[in-house]
């Protein structure tokens, strides 16, 4: 029985590197190629746009950047080496060296991801197999956060700090808790700023059901208010919603605000 070199867990395999971090790193070199890599190179020659943002934002913003975006260019260089130097260690030939003397494999990472799937045996016996993993589950993250759509932001509220000499704006993706404002650098709770912002601007919201507007809360603040919260809070007298007519409803946001917040602290509690 020996241990894992990369989780260090018993194996019982009798190899170097067990059977589930063996199909990880398997897993992770697949998706580079499948997936990852094809991608980012697309957004390195900025032929996708990954930001869900308006078609005319999209526009502009395409209109104005270079054709290349450098950053996702070096990353693709960057992993594209990283294989060619794990090919290399592993002896996929022809064989170069790299200005220290390291061996790198010649060939391009399309040639290259399933031979050293098809020659991973190798690479589990290379006695700092648990460094190349490490590595390789590193750039597998940076490639997946360069190569994936990204959420588009949206407008949470301002900064509380920057008032009332200014009014910076907070954008945020919409799963998104907490931020640091740009003009002022101040920690911000997200939920705290939306708050603050639908309470100053004082407007009312209609909904066809409690279940709504009760939805409207969970959405717009995080808070897990359901529509039987809203009606218990009506009987009680702590809300006043408006009937319109049908099934509509009229809301002050104010005093959805105070369910959201009595719910909240009851949670804390």
């Amino acid at each position: 029985m020996s241990s894992c070199a990369i989780c260090e867990t018993t194996n019982g395999n009798g190899l170097a590197v067990c059977q589930t971090c063996a199909t990880e790193f398997a897993d992770r070199l697949a998706w580079l190629d499948r997936i990852g890599l094809p991608a980012l190179q697309a957004v390195a020659y900025r032929q996708v746009n990954l930001d869900r943002s308006s078609t005319r934002v999209a526009r502009t913003t395409a209109d104005s950047q270079p054709p290349i975006d450098e950053t996702a260019l070096d990353l693709y260089r960057e992993v594209e080496q990283w294989l060619q130097h794990l090919g290399g260690r592993i002896g996929l030939t022809p064989i170069g060296h790299d200005r220290d003397g390291q061996p790198v494999s010649i060939h391009d990472w399309a040639w290259l991801i399933p031979h050293l799937i098809g020659w991973s045996g190798r690479i589990w016996k290379l006695p700092d197999i648990a460094d190349w993993d490490r590595q390789l589950t590193s750039l597998h993250e940076r490639v997946s956060a360069m190569s994936e759509p990204r959420a588009e932001r949206r407008l949470i509220g301002v900064c509380p700090t920057c008032l009332p000499e200014t009014r910076t704006p907070i954008l945020a993706d919409p799963d998104t808790q907490y931020a640091v404002c740009p003009a002022c650098g101040e920690f911000l709770t997200l939920r705290d700023v939306r708050a603050a912002y639908l309470t100053s601007a004082g407007v009312l919201h209609i909904t066809r059901t409690q279940g709504a507007a009760a939805k409207w809360i969970r959405h717009n603040l995080r808070v897990h208010v359901t529509g039987r919260d809203l009606m218990n809070a009506r009987q009680q007298g702590r809300i006043h919603p408006r009937h319109i007519e049908g099934r509509y409803w009229e809301w002050d946001l104010t005093d959805l605000l105070a369910v959201a917040n009595r719910k909240q602290t009851r949670e804390e509690h």
